[in-house]
């Protein structure tokens, strides 16, 4: 079953919704595990409720509670914190755009700025950004904190969903 597929009425029968907080509490049962905050952390960082045998990220059922209706695409965090389920911090957004939202390089980076690499062969700093899934070479820099201008500079440029 998809979460679309789950009728908003029984979502609204099963859980409380906190407008302020973006909180979602369970109205029903008295287990242990119904008393308090719908769901858990999932190991992405974003809070997961079991309902009609289907994990459903909460920011996917806080938007489906307040516009009446499951998301067709994406929901971004726009501060960028999973945890943050405020109607007021979600909106609509392609995956293109939501994977724009990375804020900080991979843990197997070697650079510590996003967009940056190390380019051995030159013994220089590379700048890259992706634009429609290509990836559009910044040029080379001494530095890494040159390359990172140059990667913001054009992040900002392309990106206008991001959040630098």
């Amino acid at each position: 079953m998809q979460a679309n597929e789950l009728d908003i009425e029984i979502v609204k029968k099963h859980l409380r919704f906190d407008q302020a907080t973006g909180q979602l509490f369970w109205r029903t049962g008295t287990s242990i595990r119904k008393r308090g905050e719908a769901g858990y952390i999932n190991a992405k960082g974003y809070r997961v409720v079991m309902l009609g045998g289907k994990n459903v990220r909460a920011h996917r059922i806080v938007w489906a509670l307040v516009h009446g209706e499951w998301p067709s695409i994406d929901i971004d965090h726009i501060n960028g914190d999973r945890g943050d389920n405020q109607p007021s911090n979600l909106r609509l957004a392609t995956r293109s755009q939501n994977n724009q939202n990375q804020r900080a390089p991979r843990s197997n980076s070697k650079s510590p700025y996003l967009g940056v690499t190390w380019h051995g062969q030159s013994k220089r700093w590379a700048a890259r950004i992706t634009v429609n899934r290509k990836v559009r070479h910044l040029g080379l820099f001494k530095t890494p904190e040159e390359a990172s201008q140059a990667y913001v500079a054009a992040k900002r440029e392309i990106h206008s969903h991001g959040m630098l």
